[in-house]
């Protein structure tokens, strides 16, 4: 069998480079469809990111909010006891009332005043004013828990008011000098600045909860023998005692999830500054109310996408971490991006075709053109051989004064004694060759 020559010709050389176009365009086209494809994901993750951080700041403003609230509130009751000493109980009870009214969470808000040895009747006094049964004076606990008469010491801070009393009545009269707050009361005392407590069992909780208190000490306003006030001094005024306002953990932080709702972020409080692992998580919320509340482990909330606020309260280094719940960035995603790459990829595809359709053109003509230029020199060929092997010769002249001569076989130089050359180029002229009554 045998194959046509053309069949085991190279590919000319026109071939190579717009079959080489075609492909350069298609591998373009792939090329700017993937960069396209992942500059859209990453645009849609930072905007997720972006939107989840907005939300993180939210909530942590939010938290802050509710923390300045309480502070505020007792900062107004402690200016109440600092410009008179002697307020009763009904007119804290009304302060309470009219203050607490802007912060909620709040287990009670106390009055702990500072009672020397040599006023302990007087202090136990005013404590039976406040309880109902009017048996309570200034007590302490056991290490089973059961209430018994504070030990002889040179002072007490006994809960002397509180507001509401219902619930809390197992902390009234209770020495703080002996509970678990007392390094925070003298940290505020030493400091004349709030003070809050590490996390603890409250005296009136019974459900197991942890609890946080938060102290405001109190100094005295002096006064001039004429009755006004003298400019607060922080190093003379003398100190009366303290507000305390007490919350539990999961109340307070709670609040902040109630007031702005939010299903895609996951919250964890936590205090930087405890050393004991026990107490170092405050509160875990994720943002799935049918999720489960896990005591939820900072290492744990580090791994993916997160963002830490500091929460500095009294002395302690709250923070919260905030991540997004799981597959919240994912479902963020949208079909944008998949559509930019495959258009790109059509746009290459339709552009590679019109290129190879052109190619394909164009060497459709340069072959004809190749094929007709063939023919027209086999056919000058055999014409040009048919002249040679003609006797005499063939000629073609322009009929003007000169006989200009176009074309000349070569039988002119055997008739002639020139060479068709001659004739062409001038050297020559056909009229010398013709008899001048012939012409």
């Amino acid at each position: 069998m045998f194959w046509p020559s053309s069949m085991n010709a190279p590919f000319p050389r026109s071939v190579v480079s717009h079959r080489l176009i075609v492909g350069a365009v298609l591998l373009l086209g792939v090329v700017l469809a993937l960069a396209s494809y992942r500059t859209g994901r990453d645009a849609e993750r930072e905007r997720a990111e972006a939107e989840f951080r907005h939300r993180a700041t939210l909530r942590h403003v939010l938290a802050r909010e509710i923390l300045s609230r309480f502070e505020d509130t007792l900062f107004g009751l402690a200016t109440l006891f600092t410009l008179d000493t002697n307020v009763s109980r009904v007119e804290f009870a009304r302060a309470t009332n009219l203050l607490g009214g802007r912060i909620t969470g709040a287990q009670a808000i106390e009055w702990v005043p500072l009672v020397p040895h040599e006023q302990r009747a007087a202090g136990e006094a005013s404590i039976r004013r406040s309880d109902p049964a009017g048996q309570r004076g200034i007590v302490e606990f056991d290490a089973a828990g059961q209430a018994r008469a504070a030990a002889e010491r040179p002072y007490y801070y006994p809960i002397t008011y509180m507001q509401p009393l219902a619930g809390n009545e197992a902390a009234l009269g209770f020495d703080l000098v002996t509970g678990p707050t007392r390094e925070t009361l003298e940290a505020a005392r030493a400091s004349r600045e709030m003070r809050v407590s590490p996390q603890i069992r409250l005296v009136q909780e019974r459900a197991g909860q942890m609890g946080v208190v938060m102290v405001w000490p109190v100094f005295q306003a002096r006064r001039s023998p004429q009755g006004a006030l003298v400019a607060e001094d922080r190093t003379t005024d003398p100190f009366i005692g303290f507000l305390e306002c007490v919350f539990r953990v999961h109340d307070l932080f709670e609040t902040v999830h109630s007031r702005q709702p939010d299903t895609m972020l996951d919250m964890l409080f936590y205090d930087a500054s405890e050393t004991d692992a026990a107490r170092r998580v405050l509160y875990h919320r994720p943002g799935d109310d049918r999720a489960p509340r896990s005591p939820g482990v900072e290492a744990e909330f580090r791994r993916g996408l997160h963002h830490e606020f500091r929460l500095p309260a009294g002395g302690r280094d709250w923070r919260v971490l905030f991540r997004p719940q799981a597959g919240w960035v994912e479902s963020q995603r949208t079909s944008m991006p998949l559509l930019r790459s495959g258009s790109l990829l059509l746009l290459s595809g339709l552009l590679a075709l019109l290129v190879h359709s052109n190619g394909r053109r164009t060497e459709t003509i340069r072959r004809e053109v190749a094929e007709r230029t063939a023919e027209l020199a086999e056919s000058r060929r055999h014409f040009a051989s048919m002249l040679h092997a003609l006797p005499g010769m063939a000629y073609r002249c322009s009929y003007d004064e000169h006989l200009t001569v176009l074309f000349l076989s070569e039988g002119a130089r055997g008739l002639t004694g020139w060479t068709a050359e001659e004739f062409t180029n001038g050297t020559a002229h056909f009229r010398d060759c013709i008899h001048p009554d012939d012409l």
